[in-house]
């Protein structure tokens, strides 16, 4: 089995933290554990799951281009929410990767979307990420114009 990596953090000033490599050595730890051959990762340095459209996140741009071409079988992210926090966004590039018989694999949640329960579980978790990101959001706001009014 063949198999690449997608990770992501949102903030600029996560990319020199922990999150990429920890993502990155968890991708690499699993692929030991099931004797899949590491591909390539796909790093997104910066890029909102949410706010972000596929057009402004080019590595996953490139790596929804690169499932077409029969280069790996299988996606590995960390987690749903790392790979999208919009659900349309999620589950059109989840359709992209099965219909080119590629899976996503994310490390955290045990989901084979390959099934009728597995997709299931992937909209609902898709559907928190939205919401968290969306009511992270409006707290935010919040918060910045009480500060303004003070």
């Amino acid at each position: 089995m063949k198999a690449v990596a997608y990770i992501r953090v949102s903030k600029p000033d996560q990319v020199d933290g922990y999150s990429l490599d920890a993502q990155e050595r968890l991708f690499r730890e699993l692929c030991q554990t099931r004797d899949w051959e590491q591909v390539s990762i796909y790093r997104e340095e910066g890029k909102s799951a949410h706010v972000d459209s596929i057009n402004k996140r080019p590595a996953f741009r490139q790596l929804l281009g690169d499932a077409g071409k029969n280069q790996f079988d299988v996606v590995v992210v960390h987690t749903l929410d790392r790979w999208a926090r919009n659900t349309r966004i999620a589950l059109e590039s989840l359709g992209n990767l099965a219909k080119n018989n590629v899976s996503l694999v994310p490390i955290t949640e045990n989901i084979d979307y390959s099934t009728a329960q597995g997709r299931l579980m992937t909209t609902m978790l898709a559907g928190f990420a939205e919401y968290f990101s969306d009511s992270l959001a409006t707290h935010i706001k919040k918060g910045v114009s009480e500060r303004a009014m003070q």
